[in-house]
């Protein structure tokens, strides 16, 4: 068929399709990547796949952002992926090392987030620069941070993206004086000693 109008009257052109090449990829995928919760820490997490043929495997993460995987060669499962960046939200997928440059496809792309690390470290800055993550339904905060409110959704603690110095992101209260509020925006934890 080449080329026909659209119900809408829109012509659409004809499709191509060239040289194409199968390949057989022998290498079978490990499977169920998963990440338990209670192996995320502040800076590392243990990496869990099913595969009972393989025993070498490319294991690649990243910053959600980011654009380049970072690639470990492991010989265990799990894997315990160390030296990650408090509160940052990551990406993983493994594939298969048959060995002799022979690997298998990828895994499907397993999201995690490292915990939040204690500040103990003094003086402490926060600037509101960031997106504001959901804390409960509407209500939202800085990553590590909570949001609190006890007596009125209509008011309460916002992210303001130009509100600050030099119109820079801020936290602004959303209320009146004349409702009783009670609401809190509750910093990440922090330790204080001397």
């Amino acid at each position: 068929m080449l080329g026909q109008t659209t119900g809408a009257g829109h012509y659409a052109p004809p499709a191509a399709v060239d040289n194409i090449f199968i390949n057989v990829n022998t290498c079978v995928a490990p499977t169920q990547v998963q990440i338990p919760d209670s192996t995320i820490s502040t800076n590392s997490v243990v990496i869990h796949w099913n595969d009972t043929l393989n025993n070498a495997w490319i294991v690649e993460y990243k910053v959600l952002t980011d654009t380049v995987w970072s690639t470990v060669s492991v010989s265990s499962n799990p894997y315990t992926l160390s030296n990650l960046t408090p509160a940052t939200k990551y990406q993983v997928r493994v594939k298969a090392d048959c060995g002799g440059g022979d690997e298998s496809f990828y895994t499907n792309i397993v999201d995690f987030q490292t915990t939040c690390a204690i500040i103990t470290t003094f003086p402490w800055s926060y600037d509101f620069e960031n997106e504001w993550e959901s804390v409960g339904v509407p209500l939202t905060a800085p990553l590590c941070w909570n949001n609190i409110d006890m007596f009125n959704t209509t008011y309460k603690w916002v992210s303001y993206a130009t509100g600050g110095i030099n119109n820079s992101g801020c936290a602004r209260f959303s209320g009146s004086s004349s409702v009783g509020n009670n609401d809190y925006l509750i910093t990440p934890y922090l330790t204080l000693t001397g």
